[in-house]
């Protein structure tokens, strides 16, 4: 939800107050409830905290003050009075991101995943069929000997990373996806005249193979999400 369309249901007298909330590093959730009048004070500066007193969040009394800022995609209308909407944020402290803000080391963490999700999709190795299972030309480089296979890759960036790579199919599978629905946009646009050129008309092809690829990573992988 874009702050345009907050503002329109502020004028329309829908809302009045925010409950601008975040949660503090040992999973507590903490909000101050701003008034709707202030909407675009709340949206460009934050809601302030002293993040001594809001709970554990790595500061001191001696430290500058919090901005949460708000992240309006997340604006929820409470069911026991519709005149009120809670809204989830980023903890700011002088402008920058915090560290110790859960939703933004969340945030962090997720797109990482998802980094080397797409990369997987470019990645290919020995052994895979012509065209691979990723269908991009640039995954015929790390297809050659020498080079890492997809597996490999995987346990070296979690050893470098420490992180927890356990749901790295969902992320491969999520990075095909979308990768199809980007070829088949250009093969629409293709179809419109508005993508000119040679090689457009096979966008479609790109698609189904890479939307094979997603289903084949989902029924192969022990996630019991991805398998239905």
């Amino acid at each position: 939800m874009t702050l345009d369309q907050v503002k329109e249901l502020v004028a329309g007298k829908e809302l009045e107050f925010f409950l601008c909330s975040f949660v503090e590093m040992s999973g507590a959730p903490k909000a101050k409830l701003v008034p709707a009048t202030h909407l675009e004070d709340m949206a460009e500066e934050g809601a302030g905290f002293a993040g001594f007193a809001a709970g554990n969040m790595g500061q001191g009394p001696h430290d500058p003050d919090m901005a949460n800022i708000p992240d309006f995609d997340s604006l929820t209308v409470v069911p026991w009075s519709r005149n009120i909407a809670w809204v989830a944020g980023n903890i700011e402290v002088e402008g920058e991101p915090f560290p110790y803000c859960p939703r933004t080391i969340l945030q962090n963490q997720i797109a990482r995943a998802a980094d080397l999700g797409y990369t997987l999709i470019y990645w290919g190795q020995v052994g895979d069929p012509d065209p691979g299972p990723s269908s991009f030309p640039q995954a015929s480089a790390t297809a050659q000997p020498g080079f890492l296979t997809r597996s490999e890759l995987i346990e070296e960036y979690a050893r470098r990373s420490r992180r927890d790579v356990g749901a790295i199919d969902f992320y491969r599978v999520l990075a095909l996806y979308k990768g199809a629905v980007i070829a088949e946009g250009i093969y629409a646009r293709f179809l419109q005249g508005k993508t000119l050129g040679p090689g457009f008309e096979g966008m479609t092809r790109h698609a189904g193979r890479l939307a094979d690829a997603a289903l084949a990573v989902a029924d192969a992988s022990p996630l019991r999400a991805l398998r239905g």
